[in-house]
């Protein structure tokens, strides 16, 4: 037998090696990914049940770090050097403000950072052409895929208590909209407020107003920046919200609209005697609203935003992922979040459109949901749009939300509220600044509908 020194220096170096195997292919090994998105309570624990299924069969662990302030977290974190390794961005501007400053991974690049010819088979055209934006040396290129999608343009109400005839054009809506209010009882539920991004709600008021009253490319060049807040075009949608959100046309008038929660007057509609008839919500709303015993409301229903020509044109949006760091186990859940098994359980949750047409129909839990799915497809992509205010820059955006919130409170203020925005508007967008003329944004491939 050794002397007890060399007997401890063997067991020693046997610790040393049993670290070292740990470390190698034992518990310490085990691969992360860091994840920022804007989702916290129940959309959080949502995405957590999407997760589950990827950290069982990988035994990858997601961080997963969820705000409220967003856009101000991940510039933090860029600024210093601390990029999570995949964003779930609400904001196509934020997109592209990473992108143009090189900060992002571009998924076309070749490199396999994930499998885009999956992706390709199984997006439909306009939801796979989102991402696509320009990088630092201005060409367009694949910088994100939108994972959880918006239908937006619908307006929703009570079946059991909404009698008038579904409006086909826009100046019907208008028309509707006035008879209801000379019952005395204000046709719209309408509330503003969100937790840092007030004002949001009445943004999606102008966009479906513009798009539906002028033309798809008309709302391009505007959320293009290549189209001025104080043109004709983009003030008459501003006008006609104006009769829409006149103090008897709204529950609790302009003051309640500022005050109360953008989903919170839409359950008015299923009371015994309803505050309100009609509330403008995308496809989040379904299986959301709840009658006056806090029950789901059974008779939820939903028309389309009716355009002036009685042509339907649609708003969609989602949150987009994209890459900051290059890692396998950012690739493998990349390739994960954009494919059918995680697209399912997303589906099932409810209030979300799958931009992948390969999640089966029976997925989704209820007709409504299965329909507005099947809307984006069947709508021509020349008439399938982005959500203006996430596709803007970030002082655009944030300009945008204040300018609908201080038109609410005093819409004799329009003029000043619109030159406002356009100057806003001379400073944010890079083209517009440089004096250049950028096309519309257009998402569909060429050769698609």
């Amino acid at each position: 037998m050794g002397s007890p020194g060399r007997v401890l220096a063997m067991l020693s170096a046997v610790a040393v090696l049993g670290l070292g195997a740990v470390a190698c292919g034992g518990v310490s090994s085990r691969q992360s990914v860091s994840v920022l998105g804007t989702w916290t309570d129940d959309e959080q624990a949502r995405f957590a049940d999407v997760l589950r299924p990827f950290e069982r069969q990988t035994g990858i662990d997601v961080r997963f770090e969820g705000t409220r302030d967003f856009e101000a977290v991940l510039a933090g974190r860029v600024q210093s050097g601390d990029m999570p390794d995949l964003a779930l961005m609400p904001s196509l501007g934020d997109l592209e403000q990473y992108a143009r400053g090189g900060q992002l991974v571009a998924l076309d690049d070749g490199s396999g950072a994930v499998d885009l010819a999956r992706i390709q088979r199984e997006y439909g055209p306009t939801w796979l052409g989102v991402g696509k934006v320009p990088g630092a040396d201005g060409r367009d290129r694949e910088y994100g895929l939108v994972v959880k999608g918006t239908r937006k343009s619908l307006v929703w109400y009570s079946g059991a208590h909404y009698s008038w005839p579904v409006p086909s054009t826009l100046d019907e809506l208008v028309a509707t909209s006035q008879e209801i209010a000379a019952t005395g009882t204000p046709p719209w539920c309408l509330g503003m407020r969100s937790s840092s991004d007030s004002g949001w709600p009445g943004t999606d008021w102008i966009e479906d107003i513009l798009l539906h009253q002028a033309t798809a490319e008309d709302y391009r060049s505007w959320a293009n920046g290549d189209l001025a807040w104080t043109s004709p075009t983009v003030r008459k949608a501003w006008e006609t919200w104006g009769k829409l959100v006149a103090p008897a046309m709204v529950r609790d008038g302009p003051a309640g609209a500022l005050l109360s929660g953008f989903l919170d007057p839409g359950a008015a509609m299923f009371d015994r005697r309803p505050g309100c008839y009609l509330h403008q919500a995308g496809s989040f709303a379904a299986g959301v609203y709840r009658d006056s015993a806090g029950q789901p409301a059974t008779d939820a229903r939903y028309f389309d935003f009716p355009a002036a020509s009685g042509d339907r044109r649609i708003i969609i949006a989602g949150d987009v992922l994209a890459m900051f760091h290059d890692t396998p186990a950012a690739r493998r859940l990349a390739n994960y979040l954009t494919g059918t098994q995680a697209q399912e359980i997303w589906a099932r949750a409810g209030g979300t459109i799958s931009p992948n047409n390969a999640v089966t129909a029976t997925a989704y839990p209820d007709d409504a949901l299965r329909a507005l799915a099947r809307s984006v497809e069947d709508t021509a992509c020349a008439d399938v749009v982005f959500d203006a205010s996430d596709a803007m820059p970030a002082a655009m955006r944030t300009a945008f939300y204040q300018g609908v919130t201080e038109f609410v409170a005093n819409p004799a203020r329009l003029d000043r509220i619109l030159a406002g925005l356009d100057n806003v508007r001379l400073r944010s967008y890079p083209a517009v600044a440089a004096g250049d003329s950028p096309p519309p944004e257009q998402f569909c491939p060429s050769g698609s509908g």
